[in-house]
Parts: structure tokens; C-alpha cells; sequence
């Protein structure tokens, strides 16, 4: 158990509050089913009396893997769990917060917790973020800053934005703040991937600082990442779940990993220089996994397996199977194994081109005139 500096007026239900923060859900990924990600979810936060301590629930981005569409059958399953989350922290007396992720993966569709909400006439004490803002929530008379993943063409932009939000709410601390994207401790340094200044955030923010984007759950001083609540590749064979902090009035603080032990299965075997036989005795072990758990096998491709894999698919049919290069398997681990989140791109939208553009052609240090002219011109084709 750790400490923390209180805040002189912040509000705790009984000496303690209970936040509890999940991120990086990836609802309609396309190899770990809706089905199975929502099964870890039930269980995660089931209306029962357990959930009855906790205080605030955070959502820290990537509630969607991709965009969906109505008749898409995920759909139906993903609205029934939000109604039933909203539903459930409405009796419980939780909060729910939500932040808007990578906007390739979530769309804004996370505003469909807004919509079920009302549609609903649930009534949760809900809200959704898609914009870096600071809320001051009075019921513990705390405030939260939100960050979205992408928010600006850079880290350092985001930077300039956050201060000046901090500024326009007589504010130089926030209690709390939630984000989505990756701090540079959290990636390798050959990653090409923007990532934020850790210390900027620790010393803006009076307690906690929870992050989501990349998978893998960490705790580095006093900024917890949750990663991801489920496998959803290979290379993420570490526990997966969600976090649950309490903070004591007196200033202790426990910080707990509650596992998904629903995850699903993602492993990679070394088949190297085996015969087939040797190679169906080293991958017994899958009889005792769960129907369609991903097996990556690893072998040189004069290696047996590569022209024996038709006899492992008929020897283990409920194994999902791939297979690699081991050289290229090996440098891919490399370069993942700390991610946990392959990096691509911002995406382009209406929303943001006219910035990503203007900024570039500061960069390249362009007359302002033509810049100015570049802006009418970019203006006259979005809407």
C-alpha cells in the first residue's frame, strides 16, 4: 500500500473512494469475438453486491475495435451489454465516465452510451468525453481532465491545450486525469509512435493519472495503464483485466489487477528442426486449451511442419492455427513485445484535416500569406 497527498476538500464515501479503470475493450475485433469479449465484461462488473463499494468507473478509450454498422450482429450484443452496464451502475450508484480512443478504432461510436442512456430513460450519472476537457465533479468535489487519443497533430500540441484548459478553470492540478495514448516509458525506443512526457502529466495531476492505448498493464509512479481487458494478438500472452484503485481518506492508496481469466488464448510454439511426430508429442499441451484459442507455430520454412500442418490442423481441430518465418516471428516479436498495439497512422477526418495540414506547412516554414491562402482554399472542399 502506497501514499498520496491528499486534497484538502475532496470528498471520500466512508474514508475511502473507489475508482476502478478499464480501457483498450476492442468491442468487434475480428479474431477475439464480441461473444468472448463481452463474456470477460459480465463478469468484470456483474449487478451484484460486490459492485456496491465502487465510486467511479472509467472507460479510458477503445471501447470499439473498428467501425460498425447497424446490421453488423455485434451491434445488437454490444448495446444490450451498455444498457445493462448503464442499468447496473444506475442501482449501484456509479459513476460511469467514457473517453474517446484512437479514432480509427472507436469512431465516436462510444456516444451510443449517451443514446441508450436517454433512450433508455436509465438515468446512470454518465458522460461521454470525445473532447479534451476538465470536469469538476461535485459529488466528491474532485476534477478529472480528459484526454482523447489523437487530439492534436502532436504530444507537444496536446500539451499547449491542456494548460490552457487548466488555465481557463483557474486550475494549475486536477485530481485525477484519463487519457488515451502512450507515455514514452511504455514503448521501445525504435517504435516510430508519438508518445507524451510522463512528468508533464504526474505534475499536473494530484493523484492519478490513467491511461489506456497500449495493452499491456503497467504502473509507473502514479500512472496506472489498465492494457487491455482481452488478448486480441499474438504477443499478449501476460495476464489481461481491468484495475481497481482505492484511496484512503488518510492518504493510503492499494492499487489491484483484477484479472480476466476469460482472456482468450493467444500462444506461439518453436517448432524448429522437429519431425512431424516430434512436433504433434510438443503440442499435446493444446488438448487442454479452449475451443478457438490462436496457436502461432514458429518454424524455418524448410523446417517439417511447414508441409505437415494439414495433419496438426486434423490433430487438434479446435486450435485456430498460423504460421510464420521464425526469423520474421523473432522480429516481430522484437518490435511488438513491449507495444501491444501496433501503431498506424492518425486518422484524416473532417474534424482535424484543415489542422494536420496547416501544421505541415508551418513546419516546412512556409510565407504565412500562402499558408493563410492554403486554409481558404482546404475550407471551400470540407464541410
Amino acid at each position: 500500500m502506497t501514499t498520496f497527498s491528499p486534497a484538502s476538500t475532496m470528498k471520500f464515501k466512508n474514508g475511502k473512494l473507489r475508482i476502478e479503470e478499464i480501457s483498450d475493450i476492442h468491442l468487434g475485433h475480428p479474431k477475439t469475438t464480441t461473444t468472448e469479449v463481452l463474456e470477460g465484461l459480465y463478469k468484470a462488473f456483474p449487478n451484484t453486491a460486490d459492485m456496491d463499494d465502487l465510486d467511479i468507473l472509467f472507460i479510458a478509450g477503445d471501447v470499439f475495435d473498428r467501425l460498425l454498422k447497424f446490421p453488423d450482429e455485434n451491434v445488437i450484443e454490444i448495446r444490450l451489454w451498455i444498457n445493462r452496464l448503464l442499468r447496473m451502475c444506475k442501482e449501484r450508484d456509479i459513476l460511469i465516465r467514457v473517453l474517446e480512443g484512437t479514432p480509427s478504432h472507436d469512431w465516436k461510436q462510444s456516444k451510443h452510451f449517451e443514446i441508450e442512456n436517454e433512450s433508455s430513460e436509465i438515468g446512470a450519472d454518465l458522460k461521454y468525453f470525445s473532447v479534451l476537457a476538465v470536469e469538476y465533479i461535485e459529488k466528491f468535489d474532485c476534477h478529472v481532465l480528459y484526454i482523447p487519443d489523437e487530439w492534436k497533430h502532436s504530444t507537444d500540441e496536446i500539451w499547449l491545450d491542456v494548460k490552457k484548459t487548466l488555465a481557463e478553470h483557474g486550475l494549475e492540478k486536477v485530481d485525477f486525469t484519463v487519457m488515451h495514448g502512450a507515455f514514452s516509458y511504455q514503448l521501445p525506443p525504435h517504435v516510430p509512435a508519438p508518445t507524451h512526457d510522463p512528468q508533464r502529466y504526474m505534475d499536473i495531476t494530484r493523484h492519478l493519472v490513467f491511461v489506456g492505448h497500449v495493452h499491456k498493464h503497467s504502473v509507473h509512479e502514479r500512472i496506472i495503464a489498465a492494457g487491455s481487458h482481452n488478448r486480441l494478438t499474438h504477443g499478449e500472452e501476460e495476464p489481461k483485466g481491468h484495475v481497481r484503485v482505492d484511496l484512503f481518506e488518510n492518504g493510503d492508496r492499494r492499487i489491484t489487477f483484477i484479472e480476466n481469466k476469460l482472456a482468450k488464448l493467444y500462444k506461439t510454439v518453436d517448432c524448429s528442426g522437429r519431425s512431424i511426430e516430434d512436433a504433434l508429442d510438443q503440442l499435446k499441451f493444446l488438448d487442454d486449451l479452449p475451443k478457438n484459442s490462436h496457436v502461432r507455430l514458429m518454424a524455418s520454412k524448410s523446417d517439417a511442419i511447414w508441409n505437415g500442418l494439414l495433419t496438426v490442423k486434423e490433430r487438434f481441430p479446435h486450435i485456430v492455427f498460423t504460421t510464420k518465418p521464425t526469423e520474421e516471428t523473432k522480429n516481430a516479436q522484437k518490435s511488438f513485445t513491449d507495444i501491444y498495439t501496433p501503431y498506424t497512422p492518425p486518422a484524416i477526418t473532417n474534424a482535424n484535416i484543415m489542422e494536420m495540414v496547416l501544421g505541415k506547412l508551418e513546419e516546412k516554414g512556409l510565407d504565412v500569406g500562402l499558408i493563410k491562402r492554403g486554409q481558404e482554399l482546404l475550407s471551400e472542399h470540407i464541410s
